[in-house]
């Protein structure tokens, strides 16, 4: 009797590690920029005014690691935005990038700094964001 309960105790540990996983896996990755703590923009108001703009997919990794230092930025200066690729790359695709400055397409991992409906400068991949990073808490964009 003691060793049926002890297997029946496993089986149902193991029915519910199994679940666990499951749903993880089903619900896809998450999006740890859709707090409070990080302001978004949606694609009409990216060219307009001056801010910078972070763009991101919770599906790619690179995009969403700390080794960008977007989250210190974000802290840092108060004018930063995120655009999540997943959700407006449709209606990023609509614009005409080269309208707005020498961009022809806008990929994850990428940091814009927008100045009178202008790009001003482009930030691209994880060493290029983290390398600037002291410049843009400066406010300096001097290569």
């Amino acid at each position: 009797m003691k060793k049926t309960k002890q297997k029946l105790l496993i089986v149902v540990m193991v029915i519910v590690a199994l679940a666990m996983v499951a749903v993880v896996t089903l619900t896809g990755h998450s999006d740890p920029y859709k707090t409070k703590e990080y302001k978004h923009l949606e694609v009409n108001e990216i060219f307009k005014g001056y801010h910078y703009v972070y763009f991101y997919s919770p599906k790619d990794s690179k995009s969403v690691s700390s080794d960008t230092g977007i989250r210190s930025l974000n802290k840092g200066i108060n004018d930063l935005y995120f655009v999540n690729l997943n959700e407006k790359n449709d209606d990023l695709k609509e614009i005409d990038l080269t309208k707005y400055g020498n961009l022809k397409e806008i990929k994850p991992t990428t940091l814009i700094y927008v100045r009178d409906g202008k790009i001003e400068k482009v930030y691209k991949g994880v060493n290029q964001i983290s390398n600037a990073q002291e410049k843009i808490l400066e406010g300096s964009w001097d290569d």
